[in-house]
């Protein structure tokens, strides 16, 4: 099954080079999303299954707004594409999880590619683990409750 990529960019040359890496490694179902448009509404119809999120949208005035949403509204992984003196994103508390992977600019081909194979398999394994992890929680929280409806005396 086709994974479905949403690239989030207002930069040309960017978008450019992200194409070319995501058809060398044979992604091909990935759409552009402008953040000014309704990009919210335009991810819940694509449903993708990684967000690439272009940095170059500050000058849109929407970045942190565009982050927060897809943070927020989308649990599946987010690259992130950054200039090279970006700490301060990088260090960010709220961008410090599994869900978030960064690339700097400007894009090598091979780390992208490299990055898009880590993190779709392994975002996979990760919700695996948490939904085990819930099942097994739940499972523990209600032992007493079988054993009390099994005690006869």
């Amino acid at each position: 099954m086709s994974k479905k990529i949403a690239i989030i960019s207002v930069n040309k040359k960017n978008l450019s080079a992200i194409k070319k890496s995501l058809n060398s490694i044979n992604y091909t179902d990935f759409e552009i999303i402008n953040p000014l448009d309704n990009f919210e509404a335009l991810l819940n119809q694509i449903k993708p299954d990684l967000i690439v999120i272009d940095d170059d949208i500050k000058k849109t005035q929407s970045f942190q707004y565009v982050l927060q949403k897809t943070r927020l509204t989308f649990e599946i992984p987010i690259l992130l594409l950054l200039k090279n003196n970006d700490e301060e994103l990088i260090n960010d508390e709220n961008l410090n999880s599994n869900r978030f992977h960064f690339l700097h600019k400007p894009l090598i081909q091979r780390e992208f590619q490299s990055i898009i194979k880590i993190a779709l398999p392994s975002f996979s394994l990760e919700k695996k683990l948490r939904k085990t992890e819930y099942w097994f929680g739940n499972i523990i929280k209600s032992v007493g409750d079988a054993i009390i409806a099994l005690d006869i005396e």
